[in-house]
C-alpha cells in the first residue's frame, strides 16, 4: 500500500485518501444534442470530459468548465487564457457504439463540441 499512496506510513488518513481518490478514472459529463457519425442518428448524448477539474459534473454548453486551482494544466489546472481542446467521449444511445469527441472551451466557457475522426472507437461496427 505504501507504493500506491507514495506518502509516510505515519500520513493522516484524509491526505492519503486524496491521493488515491486524485488518481481514480473519473471525468465531468457534457449533455448536448449531438449527431452520431457512425449511425447518423441526433438525439440528446453524454460526453465524458477527461480534462481540467474532474469531480463527475454535469455540464452542459454554455457552461463555465471547472479548472483545478492548485494545479498546472496537465494536471487539470488552468490553461492559458481558459483555452482548451479537450478529450472526450460518447456512447451513442440510438446505436450503442462510441466514438471520440473534442469539447472546445474558450475563456473557460464550454463553447463546442465534435467528433475527432483522429480516434476510432473502441465498440466494433456489427
Amino acid at each position: 500500500m505504501r507504493n500506491l499512496i507514495e506518502g509516510p506510513r505515519t500520513a493522516p488518513a484524509r491526505w492519503a485518501t486524496e491521493r488515491v481518490f486524485r488518481r481514480m478514472g473519473t471525468y465531468n459529463t457534457l449533455t448536448a444534442t449531438f449527431t452520431c457519425p457512425r449511425c447518423g442518428g441526433s438525439t440528446e448524448m453524454y460526453a465524458e470530459l477527461f480534462f481540467g477539474y474532474r469531480d463527475q459534473l454535469s455540464l452542459r454548453l454554455g457552461d463555465r468548465y471547472p479548472w483545478r486551482t492548485d494545479s498546472s494544466p496537465q494536471d487539470g489546472g488552468r490553461p492559458e487564457g481558459g483555452n482548451c481542446d479537450g478529450e472526450g467521449y460518447v456512447e451513442c444511445p440510438l446505436c450503442r457504439r462510441d466514438f471520440f469527441v473534442v469539447a472546445h472551451v474558450r475563456s473557460d466557457i464550454i463553447e463546442g463540441l465534435e467528433h475527432d475522426p483522429t480516434k476510432p472507437g473502441y465498440i466494433p461496427d456489427p
